[in-house]
Formats: structure tokens, sequence, C-alpha cells
């Protein structure tokens, strides 16, 4: 596995270079654990402001945590919550990712990338503000966000997917 990973690493600094890209460090993000390192990657200042990074570089993971697509749905059966409501959907589903994150020793400060499956591409700012008001002032981790056509339970109007690098 930390084959795998230095592997990635590398082939992302070689895609830097041969897109003619230069990465930036962004703000390095502070960690607890011997050696442990997660830092975000830029190469302008718009991702910022938009919410994400381009890249996450972590260093001695202790773990990965990989949380499948998060939604609004309650914890306990599985009912969607908040039936044509994005923000209050997008709120639910962070929530229920900051709870997953801190159950297994964690925060959103752990996460080194989001995907984000939405049903309507209309939805982008509120999902900008809704992210950026779960994971604070940054700096942000990489993330995708996708239109799909349906999600897994009707009604769902977003799911977030997302890894963290946890300290030993």
């Amino acid at each position: 596995m930390t084959y795998k990973l230095k592997g990635a690493v590398a082939a992302a600094a070689l895609l830097s270079v041969v897109g003619g890209f230069v990465l930036r460090d962004g703000p390095a993000l502070a960690q607890t654990g011997p050696g442990f390192e997660l830092r975000y990657l830029n190469w302008g200042s718009w991702q910022a402001r938009v919410g994400f990074s381009q890249a996450a570089s972590v260093k001695r993971p202790g773990r990965w945590l990989f949380l499948s697509g998060v939604g609004s749905e309650e914890e306990k059966e599985g009912k969607v919550q908040y039936v044509g409501d994005f923000a209050a959907q997008c709120k639910a589903a962070w929530d229920s990712v900051r709870t997953i994150l801190e159950r297994e020793g964690g925060s959103v400060k752990n996460i080194v990338r989001i995907v984000t499956y939405v049903t309507d591409p209309r939805s982008l700012a509120a999902n900008n503000s809704c992210k950026k008001a779960a994971l604070g002032d940054g700096p942000y981790p990489p993330h995708t966000f996708l239109n799909v056509s349906q999600l897994a339970i009707p009604g769902m109007l977003i799911e977030v997917e997302v890894t963290a690098a946890l300290p030993d």
C-alpha cells in the first residue's frame, strides 16, 4: 500500500510537469501523530475561493477511512429527510459525515478527497456554501462535483463521498 501511495504521488508530480503546471503548497494542515502530515496543494488562488484544492499530499497516514455516499437519510431506518430541500439535505449529509469521522477519531480536517453527487447541476453554488460551512475556513480538500440523473433512494438530492486519512 505504501508503494502504491508513493507511485500515485510520483504520478501526480509527473503529470504536473508534463501538463506545464507547477503545484504550489497551499496552507499546511497540521495533524497529530509521529511523522503524519496532510497538505493541500493548488497552483492558483481561485480554488480556495470556490472551496476545494487540486490535490492532497498525505505522509504516513495511520489509517484510511472511506465513506460511501452519505446523504440526508436518517441513521436507523434510512428514510430520506428534507425531500425537495437541497440546502437541508446538504447540511444533513455533512452532519452525518462529521459524525462518522468523529466516531472513528477524526474530524473534517482529516478529509483528503470529496466527491459530491447531485441530481441538479444548478445546486453547485448552494453545495459550495454548504460544504464551506461544514469544513470551516479551509484549506479545503480536493473536490469533484458530479451531476447524475438519480441517486440511490428516490427523493435524494445529494450524496457526499469522502476519503479521510487518520493519524494513529
